[in-house]
């Protein structure tokens, strides 16, 4: 195998699922390059990601798309990013059926998007994005090599799920465990530079910004969408959802002053 194999995968790939694909499934499917707006964006929430959803596509065009996702993951990140979709039908579920988010199935595994940006070649420059909720996925192509892997993104949402036999379902759990594993083993020295406060944020601090900068806080939920709610009931529950983490966690404004985003490194020191 050589260095150029991956993007040729990828190309090969793409230009199978976009020539699948009809006139108008072609228009929403495909951006011409850089189109750095829309390139930039990018989402973890089950919002709309940009692009054309599996939804939208006939079974024969879904499996075109994901042979194409596939390219861009290894066999463990395709894997784990197909069992994070399915995860929609649990999370359903879990929430009683109840979040519909504005839409007829607000929780739906079909509700992944895929989309284009320039014309796969192998010299490129094009690249290609898939999304949804908890999974993001980016590529960039120049030059017959995958230049550029970001942003990047897989979360579990249930983290756990029981399954027959007494096992859970854990999609990242091994992670999971290896950083509870790294912060246990410091000692109090380590814990003072090592960790930077008490309670963690209950979402990512850099949110979904395609730039952070300094001074950067925890973006609040509604923000990370791509339009912001104007019904009442749909503002009202996910501004709901973001104050329950927080009041469930435990955090204080100090604790969102400690994972502030800075230039420079910082230093938690516990209450003597």
């Amino acid at each position: 195998m050589t260095h150029t194999d991956p993007a040729r995968r990828m190309v090969d790939a793409a230009n199978a699922w976009l020539d699948s694909l009809d006139d108008t499934q072609r228009a929403a499917a495909l951006r011409p390059w850089p189109s750095d707006e829309e390139r930039h964006r990018w989402f973890y929430t089950p919002t709309d990601h940009g692009g054309l959803p599996l939804l939208a596509m006939r079974p024969a065009q879904q499996s075109r798309a994901m042979q194409f996702v596939a390219t861009g993951l290894s066999r463990a990140g395709y894997v784990t990013a197909s069992t994070i979709m399915g995860l929609e039908n649990i999370l359903d579920q879990v929430k009683i059926w109840q979040v519909d988010w504005g839409r007829e199935r607000g929780r739906d595994p079909q509700l992944y998007w895929l989309r284009v940006f320039g014309e796969p070649t192998l010299g490129g420059p094009w690249s290609w994005l898939f999304g949804g909720h908890h999974v993001s996925v980016q590529h960039l192509v120049l030059d017959g090599r995958v230049q550029a892997s970001s942003p990047a993104f897989l979360g579990a949402d249930p983290a756990e799920s029981p399954l027959l036999g007494g096992h859970l379902l854990r999609p990242l759990g091994a992670n999971e465990d290896l950083a509870r594993e790294v912060v246990r083993s410091l000692d109090d020295g380590q814990s003072d530079r090592g960790v930077i406060s008490p309670v963690a944020p209950v979402d990512i601090v850099g949110g979904n910004r395609p730039r952070i900068g300094d001074g950067d806080l925890v973006m609040p939920l509604s923000e990370v969408w791509r339009a912001r709610f104007t019904e009442p009931r749909l503002r009202d529950r996910v501004e709901a959802m973001h104050s329950g983490a927080e009041e469930k966690a435990g955090v204080r404004p100090e604790h969102r002053e400690h994972v502030r985003l800075t230039t420079a490194p910082k230093v938690y020191r516990a209450p003597s």
